[in-house]
């Protein structure tokens, strides 16, 4: 499950609870159908730090390139975009898991250099040139 957003160019995604299959890709595409940004975001954010399960269903590289080119369609350069994950430290099963599907998503859609995980969301907001005390305010759940 996931709640999303875009402010200040800036997608905002919290996964909670299970994290079902292509969920992050899915997210992505969803929140840009319904709030599509005037130009080229500069950065995402996953939250991880509420899910509580995961699996690697639906992480081949054959979807990673679909998404590339759906991200397109909304004018999206995957390269202009810095990614960065949140974890939370104390659950390095999930954080295996997830690292484990990115790597089996790993194609040249992604710039190492721009894809960066974190174990703090004051880390994360820093790296996405945000302050410290920036409030991200999720909708509320349907």
């Amino acid at each position: 499950m996931y709640q999303s957003y875009i402010a200040d160019d800036i997608m905002f995604i919290r996964h909670y609870d299970k994290f079902e299959g292509a969920e992050s890709f899915s997210a992505v595409l969803s929140t840009l159908a319904s709030n599509a940004p005037n130009g080229q975001l500069k950065g995402v954010l996953f939250d991880f730090r509420d899910v509580t399960y995961a699996t690697l269903n639906n992480s081949d590289r054959a979807y990673g390139e679909i998404f590339v080119r759906k991200l397109e369609h909304y004018g999206q350069d995957m390269s202009l975009i810095r990614i960065v994950s949140v974890y939370d430290p104390e659950n390095a099963a999930l954080f295996d898991m997830v690292t484990d599907r990115n790597q089996r998503l790993s194609i040249k859609m992604i710039d190492l250099q721009n894809f960066q995980r974190v174990f703090s969301h004051p880390a994360a907001l820093e790296i996405l040139g945000l302050p410290a005390d920036y409030c991200i305010e999720y909708p509320t759940e349907k």
